[in-house]
């Protein structure tokens, strides 16, 4: 059983630093990131992976030394999958499709906005954050693209 878990955890953190480092370079290529995070060698992202790496670890270092508590962590990594479920719906309701697509969309943001809203709000600080980190870099972003 210990063996199977250890298996599970390790193919989870392989497709999340997987998925991850390709989300950095596509992040990196729009100008949100350092472009040396774009790099590749035999079309990996080596780079991209050290970075996400690097974060993971440091993330595992500060779990392990009681800053960020491992229930913290998990919170954080349920949250962010609602959230980014919440911005996809987010997406297909403003994309041109019919109108059964846009009744789903809408009845799923309106859950992901149930569920959000049954958590403190303290929980709420940290989504809140990365919006306006997100929509702060957007903006200086179009701003600086605008201008050129």
């Amino acid at each position: 059983m210990s063996f199977s878990a250890v298996l599970l955890i390790f193919a989870n953190l392989s497709a999340a630093v997987w998925a991850v480092s390709r989300m950095v370079v596509s992040a990196s290529r729009e100008g949100l990131l350092p472009k040396l995070l774009t790099s590749t060698r035999n079309g990996a992202p080596l780079s991209a992976i050290l970075m996400v790496l690097i974060v993971l670890f440091f993330s595992i270092f500060m779990a392990s030394i009681g800053l960020l508590p491992l229930h913290s962590l998990l919170e954080y990594a349920g949250q962010n999958f609602l959230i980014l479920y919440g911005l996809a719906a987010i997406a297909l309701f403003y994309a041109k499709v019919g109108w059964k697509s846009r009744i789903a969309s809408a009845l799923a943001i309106v859950v992901v906005i149930g569920i959000l809203m049954l958590r403190d709000f303290s929980a709420m600080v940290y989504p809140s954050t990365l919006v306006i980190i997100g929509v702060s870099i957007s903006f200086i972003t179009s701003r600086r693209i605008t201008i050129t």
